[in-house]
C-alpha cells in the first residue's frame, strides 16, 4: 500500500491518500522512501498554475 498526500482540487489542502499499485512486474523494484520534501514545482501543480493538473 502506498501512503502519500494528495490535493483533490486546485488550491486545496494536502490530505492523506493511499493506493495499491498492484503487484510488481518483472522489470520493477520496490523502494522504501523514508523522507521526502516538497519543491516549488509541486506547489505549482497543487495550484494548477500550468493548467495541466488533474
Amino acid at each position: 500500500m502506498i501512503k502519500a498526500y494528495a490535493v483533490f482540487e486546485a488550491g486545496g489542502e494536502l490530505k492523506p491518500f493511499e493506493y495499491d499499485p498492484g503487484p510488481l512486474k518483472a522489470h520493477e523494484v520496490e523502494i522504501n522512501v523514508e523522507h521526502c520534501g516538497i519543491c516549488h514545482s509541486d506547489l505549482s501543480m497543487m495550484d494548477n498554475e500550468w493548467g495541466i493538473s488533474q
